[in-house]
């Protein structure tokens, strides 16, 4: 694309100015436009994925969500496409997923495009609110709020779903809808409470209840690890009780290391989990190599900042 002489829109709000590239990368341009610096809203270029270098994969926020909007906008299949978010949720350059705050950005920006351009395509709005609530809950700093956000993302997202059960896509809305009931475990897994685990477990058991092709066996896992939030039995002492919950914590991100890779979202989120549970038996060294560790899978200074923010 061209350089624009027009100025640039700017779109949506982002939800943070911190995505910036560091003092060092201030020379960058955005790949879309061609300019450096802010843009006429003063929004600063953001990279949160996997492209390297001191310049590469740097962009606008509008300039994304533009490039995002031509794409989708292009796109006039009429049958459910379960890629046809992916201009909003991968960087064209690297191939890989965008990451942190600016993951949520652009899965609230493509929500937003959906009911102003597609406001008749339920299976583009379901795809669209599923995207936002897994952003929401991978990379949202947790807190009370969250959990309300995406209550309310969650009882659209389903309603949307249950409306297109009735037609042909009846088995990918079903593993769409297993999809929303997982994420909604993890959330509330993450409170890390007696009430936060057993809502994990009957989201975890929803998911389960749906699946028919195996696509939600790691269910079974995370239902034991949310059922060690409040099941303990009497007399149990509280040492014994925390070093078990290192051992459980520690298979689990195993697991997902194995199963998604180092640096991948579940592997990040069960990592810190992880940290938090050796800093309880007070195992300090070891969080600190593993926190180290997790620090360094962020592929860009940038991504590093949502590391830092977790810990």
């Amino acid at each position: 694309m061209g350089k624009k002489s027009k100025k640039k829109k700017a779109k949506p709000t982002p939800s943070t100015s911190n995505n910036t590239p560091e003092a060092s990368d201030a020379s960058g341009e955005c790949w879309i436009c061609l300019d450096g610096g802010p843009d006429d809203a003063g929004q600063p270029l953001v990279r949160d994925c996997s492209c390297r270098g001191v310049s590469a994969g740097f962009a606008h926020l509008s300039c994304l969500v533009e490039y995002a909007e031509q794409k989708c906008d292009g796109n006039v299949v009429s049958t459910i496409d379960p890629s046809w978010t992916e201009p909003f949720k991968v960087c064209p350059n690297c191939k890989q997923e965008y990451r942190s705050k600016l993951a949520i950005d652009l899965a609230t920006a493509c929500v937003d495009f959906v009911e102003r351009k597609k406001p008749d395509c339920l299976w583009r709005r379901a795809l669209a609110l599923q995207m936002k609530l897994g952003a929401n809950v991978v990379y949202g700093e947790y807190s009370a709020g969250k959990v309300e956000e995406c209550g309310r993302m969650e009882e659209e997202c389903l309603s949307v779903i249950n409306q297109l059960k009735s037609n042909p896509y009846g088995s990918l809305m079903s593993i769409l809808e297993g999809d929303v009931y997982m994420l909604l475990g993890c959330l509330h897994l993450e409170r890390g409470n007696e009430s936060g685990g057993r809502k994990a477990v009957e989201y975890y058991e929803k998911a389960k209840e749906i699946d028919g092709q195996g696509a939600f066996a790691s269910a079974d896992m995370r239902i034991l690890e949310a059922k060690a939030l409040f099941e303990r039995g009497e007399g149990d002492d509280e040492e014994e009780d925390l070093a078990e919950n290192v051992k459980s914590v520690q298979l689990y991100f195993q697991e997902m290391v194995k199963v998604h890779g180092e640096g991948s979202p579940e592997a990040i989120i069960h990592g810190r989990k992880l940290v938090a549970a050796l800093k309880d038996v007070h195992r300090a060294v070891e969080a600190e190599r593993l926190m180290t560790k997790i620090y360094t899978w962020a592929p860009s200074p940038r991504s590093r900042s949502y590391h830092d923010e977790s810990f």
